[in-house]
């Protein structure tokens, strides 16, 4: 933890340089020192602070105070608020929501629709959603291990398809059948957002 806390520490001074190659290199080197000490971490950077830090077990995460956290919750408080409106108040709107990540915009969203599912290619954030969801006692939220390729749904099937934070990491080719496929999964009068 204190090794995590340096990191996070030294990788904020590099950026508030405006030394972003040294910040970038600098979380290379450290989660290479990581990986050598049995720490499984894919790629250190900004947003693995941003998760770890805003939605860690102990108040704080890695860098101590979050100072991010509530600005995170006020963001996802107003995209909820915004795709919601797209429902139209319908209390029997079946959501889906692509790169659910953890679920936490997907939580504020399903007690005012009569279904939700979230998809994730992450297993160990889809865990995390399942859990809060079960914790927030929603029933209607579902949320599943995948991609929108290996799962299949039921053409028509979704008033509202919705892709936060997940469309800016597709390739262009990816990016064109993801459209397309949310297109065919849309019923008559649904919304993408």
């Amino acid at each position: 933890r204190a090794e995590m806390h340096e990191t996070r520490v030294t990788s904020d001074a590099l950026l508030a340089e405006g030394k972003i190659d040294e910040a970038e290199a600098y979380m290379e080197a450290r989660r290479a020192v990581f990986l050598k000490n049995g720490y499984l971490i894919r790629k250190l950077n900004q947003a693995y602070f941003s998760f770890y830090g805003a939605y860690a077990d102990s108040p704080g995460g890695a860098a101590g105070e979050d100072p991010v956290g509530p600005a995170v919750r006020a963001l996802r408080a107003h995209m909820a608020a915004r795709i919601l409106s797209l429902t139209r108040g319908n209390p029997r709107a079946r959501v889906l929501s692509l790169g659910c990540g953890i679920g936490d915009t997907e939580i504020l969203i399903a007690p005012s629709v009569g279904e939700l599912v979230g998809i994730d290619i992450s297993p160990a954030a889809v865990r995390q959603a399942r859990e809060d969801a079960e914790r927030a006692g929603l029933g209607n939220a579902t949320f599943l291990e995948g991609s929108l390729e290996d799962l299949r749904f039921e053409p028509h099937s979704f008033d509202l398809v919705f892709a936060i934070f997940l469309l800016h990491h597709l390739p262009d080719e990816s990016l064109v059948a993801t459209i397309r496929q949310v297109k065919e999964l849309l019923a008559a009068g649904g919304h993408f957002y």
